[in-house]
């Protein structure tokens, strides 16, 4: 290839010789008629030796071999976590909480809940630290906040990346369920067919 290639031209030529070696005739002409002058000028300058499908070709195998240096990556990242620690863990319990749910727990999240309250004729927003829990008797549990949404046991759950007052979660009762946490309306709930 050249070293400073004129790369509509060479994109050009390149179909050119693909339509050439693959006998597509009536394509062949309409291409001719279309890309006359360009053609032409590139055929003057027939440095390429590679067909197109070759230059494809080389294209997804780079392609691959990138993916398979990311899946390496990984590894060495992984191969890190294994790596042993120091042997310190927490040893005391900072807070207990009692009487969450009536059953098992089955999810657990922690988010930082944006929080409006109205105090001086003014609306006032602040963040707060909140744990929220599915548990198998049905509720989610968000702090004191508690709400029967589903008809089965919460097993997951998850908040929107930007609108974090968004909370999307998934019942064994084969159903999910969208919720505003501010004030736990559920903006859309569906049954999985």
């Amino acid at each position: 290839m050249p070293s400073n290639p004129n790369f509509l031209t060479l994109t050009h030529f390149l179909i050119l010789k693909f339509l050439e070696n693959n006998n597509y005739t009536s394509t062949l002409e309409a291409f001719h008629q279309k890309a006359k002058e360009i053609i032409e000028e590139e055929q003057n300058n027939e440095q390429i030796n590679e067909p197109l499908t070759a230059i494809i070709q080389e294209y997804l195998f780079n392609q691959l071999q990138s993916n398979v240096e990311n899946i390496s990556l990984e590894r060495s990242i992984d191969d890190y976590l294994i790596i042993p620690g120091n042997n310190k863990y927490p040893r005391y319990l900072c807070e207990s909480f009692s009487q969450i749910h009536n059953n098992n727990i089955l999810s657990v999240r922690t988010q930082t809940l944006p929080i409006r309250n109205f105090s001086d004729g003014e609306y006032q927003f602040s963040e707060i630290p909140t744990i929220i829990t599915g548990s198998a008797d049905k509720s989610i549990q968000l702090s004191l906040l508690t709400n029967n949404i589903h008809k089965g046991g919460i097993f997951c759950m998850d908040f929107h990346p930007n609108y974090h007052h968004l909370m999307l979660t998934g019942s064994m009762d084969s159903t999910y369920a969208l919720i505003n946490i501010t004030n736990l309306d559920i903006l859309r709930k569906k049954k999985k067919k």
